[in-house]
């Protein structure tokens, strides 16, 4: 009866690892590959928003004032650079991750 009892507990504890071994690749490939890309995409959102490209475009606008042309300027590069930097990380695919 023991022997039954350590086999069915071996029988679980492989299928349970097999199970834990897919979570884990799963979770790596999201904290390797889609949190760096949610976090470049909020850096892109927030480039335009609050202090950012439309916010000094609007104070050039009303004020006629040239820092803020200059601040536009430096923002808008800012934007450019890190949509390079999801251009780069664009490239990864699920499958080629995974398999």
């Amino acid at each position: 009866m023991t022997l039954l009892n350590s086999s069915i507990i071996l029988l679980v504890a492989v299928l349970v690892f097999g199970a834990f071994s897919d979570y884990i690749k799963s979770f790596n490939f999201y904290k390797d590959q889609v949190v760096p890309r949610q976090k470049i995409i909020s850096d892109i959102k927030s480039g335009f928003m609050f202090d950012g490209v439309i916010f000094h475009y609007y104070n050039y606008i009303f004020t006629g004032n040239p820092k803020d042309v200059d601040i536009l300027h430096n923002k808008l590069e800012a934007i450019k650079k890190t949509i390079l930097k999801y251009k780069v990380l664009s490239q990864i695919k699920w499958v080629s991750k995974l398999n």
